[in-house]
Formats: structure tokens, C-alpha cells, sequence
């Protein structure tokens, strides 16, 4: 019994089956690789220490939305040898992780009948750093997100289409991007992302935290910085992901993964 995908009836379900496991926009938080959260914040909020602020009014939120089917019709356009689907509130669960949730913004289907999977992203690039984390490489915390989506739903590959937008002088500019990424070329990295998955959430049915990801987040959760809202909005990312290299995560492991993030245009297309 493999990967099974349930629609929920509607957004407020949706939402509340969120609470009964990881989802790939927490997924990065596990290791340290998530800009906006770190990984005793997730535990707070999973084991019910805190609750999750709600965004869904905030402007780039709604803007990212509505965006998202008309980006799925053209990459629908660009890609016309992939079968593009996609079901409003759905959720992805697989016994080999029953602690896992994945909702997709799109999955495919190849010529050959295999399963990807497609994640769409909108970004607005206010600052040169943001930029920076596009250049001929996915930011961390999408790498992880989409490496989870394909381990939940068993897919062989996957797409990621980006929307780029920036303002200057008064033009608005869009750059788009299509990445690639093909299982057999990272799943060893997709195994490493989900056995700490399964033993951070092991730790969230305790009493007792995980270890903070990395001594900068802790200090800055101690000093009491900057809230996730106006990281996103000035595209400051937490300091530790600048110290990946010598970062350790929950248990003592080296972090691998950011170092496998992918430079566009290094697969073949799937």
C-alpha cells in the first residue's frame, strides 16, 4: 500500500488536518534550514505550546494563491508531454510515513507513467540577497519541501516553476525558472530528510525539545529578534544558514543537504 491522496471538504479542514503531522513547509525547520522558523518553534506549535499565527491575509500570501493556477496552466503549455493534475485541499499520506502530510500544487504524469511532482513558487525580490538564493540554485527550505513532497508521494521526479518578481524604476520584471530534479540523483538526501522527520516528530508526542539547530538560532530566540513576518518581508534569513557547513542538527549530525542544492540546469530534464 503505497501513497494515497484524500480532498478535504474544505479550507478550514484542510487546515486542521495540518496539526496531525509535518507538512513540507516545516519540513526544513527539522534541520535548521528554514528561514522564517527553527526547529523548537515547530515543536512548540506542534505540540501545542504556541499557536500559529495566521497569514492567509498578508499580501504576498493571497498574491501567491491567486497565481498558482494560472502558473500551473502555462508550465501545463511550456510541458505538454507531462499530464498536469490537481485537486483544491489535498493531502498525500504513505504508511512508510505515517507522520507525513503532503498538499502539492501540482503532480505529473511522464510519457513513461511516472509520478512528479510540481511546486510553484512566487517570490518578490526585494533585496540582492533574495536574489542570490536563485542564482542557479533552489533556496534550502524549497529543496527540503520538495524532496518531502517526493518521498510522500513516491514520485520519480520533480519541477519546480518560480515566478521572480522585482520593481525598479517603476517597471515591473518577471523571471521565471523550470528546475528539474530527478529521485535518482538525490535520494540520499531524501533519506536523510525523512529519518529526522520521523525522529523530530518522535520528540513532539514527549515533554522534551529538541535541540536547537544551531547555537545562532538559539541566541537570537533568547534576545527576542526580528518576528517571522518582518524577516520575510526585509528577505532576511535566520543567520544560521550561513553556517550550514559547521551547523549540527538534533542528534549531532553534519547537515548535508544545503550543500546538494541544485544548480539550474545541472539535471536533465525528466
Amino acid at each position: 500500500m503505497g501513497a494515497e491522496m484524500i480532498v478535504l471538504p474544505s479550507r478550514d479542514e484542510w487546515l486542521k488536518n495540518r496539526r496531525n503531522g509535518l507538512g513540507g513547509s516545516e519540513i526544513s525547520a527539522v534541520i535548521g534550514c528554514n528561514p522564517y522558523m527553527d526547529n523548537v518553534t515547530l515543536w512548540e506549535l506542534k505540540t501545542g505550546r504556541r499557536v500559529a499565527e495566521d497569514i492567509s491575509d498578508k499580501p504576498y500570501v493571497q498574491y501567491g494563491n491567486q497565481a498558482e493556477r494560472h502558473l500551473r496552466g502555462l508550465f501545463r503549455l511550456d510541458y505538454p508531454q507531462y499530464k498536469v493534475y490537481y485537486r483544491e485541499n489535498n493531502s498525500w499520506t504513505n504508511p512508510r510515513f505515517p507522520w507525513a502530510q503532503a498538499s502539492l500544487d501540482g503532480w505529473l504524469k511522464d510519457q513513461e507513467g511516472r509520478r512528479g511532482v510540481l511546486e510553484i513558487k512566487t517570490t518578490e525580490i526585494l533585496q540582492s540577497m533574495q536574489k542570490e538564493r536563485w542564482n542557479k540554485r533552489i533556496p534550502m527550505n524549497y529543496y527540503c519541501q520538495v524532496l518531502f513532497y517526493m518521498a510522500v508521494v513516491e514520485a520519480d521526479f520533480a519541477y519546480v516553476k518560480a515566478q521572480l518578481k522585482s520593481v525598479f524604476d517603476g517597471e515591473t520584471y518577471l523571471q521565471t525558472k523550470h528546475i528539474p530534479i530527478l529521485k535518482a540523483d538525490v535520494q540520499d538526501d531524501i533519506d536523510y530528510l525523512m529519518a529526522k522527520g520521523e525522529e523530530f516528530w518522535g520528540m513532539c508526542s514527549g515533554m522534551n525539545a529538541p535541540r536547537w539547530c544551531c547555537r545562532t538560532c538559539k541566541k537570537r530566540k533568547e534576545k527576542n529578534h526580528e518576528s517571522d513576518e518582518k524577516q520575510h518581508e526585509t528577505g532576511r534569513a535566520c543567520p544560521c544558514l550561513h553556517e550550514r557547513r559547521n551547523a549540527s542538527v538534533s542528534g549531532g549530525a553534519e547537515v548535508r543537504l544545503p550543500a546538494r542544492c541544485l544548480d539550474e540546469g545541472s539535471r536533465q530534464g525528466a
